[in-house]
């Protein structure tokens, strides 16, 4: 997905996601959560359109928990969701800051925390706020930005609660619209300098 993806337009990039995210909706609504969502694991066929691979560490959920717990931590350290680091809970808010991980990755030409070692990088997934990608390549769109920044968030309450909402910021880039969401990065950029 980020080759298939690199120097393309925002709209391209925002269309791309969008459909990816219609794939995990319908998984999520099947009550399956993929589990190690990164780019190696979204394809791009030769129309443009994404195909998502590798379901082996995928959890069937009940219909009555929303949640599964594993004793482990199974997943690419680079992309995996706070709750999943501390609490072990796969769940589809996992695959919504996966997502984001995914969409940093293109935006910014890396993975928000690049660090030495596995244990280095699961504390800034906890801990640390990414830097914002606009930061490592100017020409980021900022409504990409917002909905990349709103995936990633470390509380899964305060990140986008389907992946048909994020779709549906993602429609908005592609239609030239103004995207409102408001990630806490973006406030706490504000509020910590003053």
């Amino acid at each position: 997905l980020d080759v298939g993806l690199e120097k393309e337009s925002p709209k391209r990039i925002a269309a791309c996601f969008a459909d990816v995210c219609r794939i995990l909706s319908a998984a999520h609504d099947a009550g399956i959560v993929h589990g190690d969502l990164k780019p190696s694991n979204v394809m791009i066929r030769n129309d443009g359109s994404p195909v998502l691979l590798d379901f082996g560490l995928s959890t069937r959920l009940s219909d009555e928990d929303s949640s599964s717990f594993s004793s482990s931590i199974a997943g690419t350290p680079a992309y995996l969701a706070p709750e999943r680091i501390r609490d072990r809970i796969r769940a589809a808010s996992g695959d919504i800051y996966s997502l984001g991980v995914t969409l940093y990755r293109v935006l910014a030409g890396r993975v928000p925390f690049e660090r030495p070692t596995v244990f280095e990088q699961l504390q800034c997934h906890l801990h640390q706020e990414p830097t914002l990608p606009s930061a490592y390549r100017a020409e980021v769109s900022d409504g990409l930005q917002r909905i990349c920044l709103k995936a990633m968030e470390k509380n899964p309450s305060d990140r986008y609660q389907s992946t048909a909402e994020m779709a549906a910021d993602l429609d908005r880039v592609v239609a030239g619209e103004v995207i409102r969401t408001r990630p806490t990065a973006y406030d706490n950029l504000l509020f910590h300098p003053v």
